[in-house]
């Protein structure tokens, strides 16, 4: 894919923006908690976020289809960099504002949602059809990459001074800004041939989602893995904690999640001369998930924990390369964005749910029982997923 300079600076210039946007992650939970003290605190600010994100979707893939997603995606970059910038300001002269704090997150929750949308929308433009597994699947690579790297990068930068991490997500963001800007001519193949309302706009994707059956059905099993990885993570950190496992093995865990998405990423992009099959990815993910969980649910040991945890991932990457695929084979030009608004908006959804959900399952079931559940959730989506049919090659 290196010899695709259009890729290759889309996928630079985003790898660079996702590792500074993890660093923020972790780097915006310290300060608040230097500052505040407050959990709480933290929680509305993530929660801001992933709202904001969530409601951006539809917005996200209007412009996707409205505008040269080219441009949007500068825009984005842009407004990012400002946002993140303000904050390290605001660290730098030790003047900190929990306002300030939210409305830079509404910033970049929104910033994310409409620039991933314009990115992955643009995929087809930039890369030949035969290669959009692979592309998506390189795509999921970064965003592993940044998991592994951002949050103990974020705890070595805040060390430093906490003004440090904001400045290097914001310095992430000029660099996509920049690498987006190198790319020649538009990133749109064809302009609607007819304006009408923004909201009839918004409507007729919602009305191609709703109508595309395998579309539809796809993103809410998308949605309801989305739901169990969220829980999952939360599930984990409780498990350990049973386990008289400390902050390291905390840290050591989670990352073996990246590392375990990163290694499939790495496997499903070497695939060259032919396209992963999509039904078998599609029952198999699932189902060799729902008993890692499982495997997790009953672990006796930290190690055995770890093991699973960091299997769950392997196929991953797998199951997102072919839907992704799938769906932009399937969405005509001319609306692919409104229809992926839509399915990031099914999708994005639980991310919403999945804190306050896991912590009543908690409550309720346990950490085994939670886990074993999550484990029986995932089960039947590779269930429900036999019922799909073979994608095809054609529009909405």
């Amino acid at each position: 894919m290196r010899a695709n300079r259009r890729f290759t600076l889309l996928w630079a210039g985003q790898a660079i923006s996702q590792l500074g946007s993890r660093t923020y992650g972790v780097a915006y939970m310290l300060w608040v908690l230097a500052e505040t003290g407050s959990l709480a605190a933290t929680g509305v600010v993530a929660s801001v976020t992933l709202g904001v994100f969530t409601a951006a979707q539809l917005v996200a893939g209007w412009l996707a289809d409205r505008c040269d997603r080219r441009w949007v995606m500068l825009g984005c970059d842009a407004a990012s960099a400002a946002a993140a910038l303000s904050l390290c300001v605001a660290a730098a002269q030790d003047a900190f504002s929990l306002v300030h704090l939210l409305v830079a997150a509404v910033v970049l929750g929104a910033g994310w949602a409409i620039r991933g949308t314009a990115e992955l929308a643009s995929l087809p433009d930039v890369v030949a059809h035969t290669e959009l597994g692979r592309a998506a699947a390189l795509n999921g690579a970064r965003g592993y990459a940044a998991g592994l790297l951002g949050p103990p990068l974020a705890g070595v930068l805040f060390a430093v001074a906490p003004a440090v991490p904001f400045l290097v997500d914001a310095v992430s963001y000029l660099a996509a800004l920049l690498c987006t800007a190198a790319i020649r001519g538009p990133l749109r193949a064809q302009v609607m041939p007819e304006r009408e309302s923004w909201t009839a706009e918004l409507r007729a994707g919602l009305r191609l989602f709703w109508d595309g059956r395998f579309i539809r059905a796809s993103a809410a099993l998308d949605a309801t893995v989305e739901l169990a990885v969220s829980a999952l993570g939360l599930v984990v950190i409780v498990l350990l904690a049973d386990l008289d496992g400390g902050p390291s093995a905390v840290g050591l865990v989670l990352g073996l999640g990246s590392a375990g998405g990163l290694i499939g990423a790495a496997l499903v992009a070497a695939r060259r001369r032919r396209a992963l099959p999509a039904r078998g990815v599609l029952i198999l993910a699932p189902a060799l998930g729902a008993l890692c969980v499982a495997g997790v649910a009953v672990a006796g040991s930290v190690v055995a924990v770890a093991i699973g945890y960091g299997a769950f991932f392997v196929l991953r990457p797998a199951w997102s390369s072919v839907l992704e695929t799938q769906w932009l084979t399937l969405i005509d030009e001319e609306h692919r964005g409104r229809v992926l608004g839509s399915i990031n908006l099914v999708t994005a959804a639980p991310l919403v749910a999945a804190p306050v959900l896991t912590g009543v399952l908690l409550e309720l079931l346990g950490t085994r029982g939670t886990a074993l559940l999550l484990a029986a959730l995932l089960a039947a989506v590779a269930a429900a997923a036999t019922t799909l049919r073979p994608l095809r090659p054609r529009p909405v």
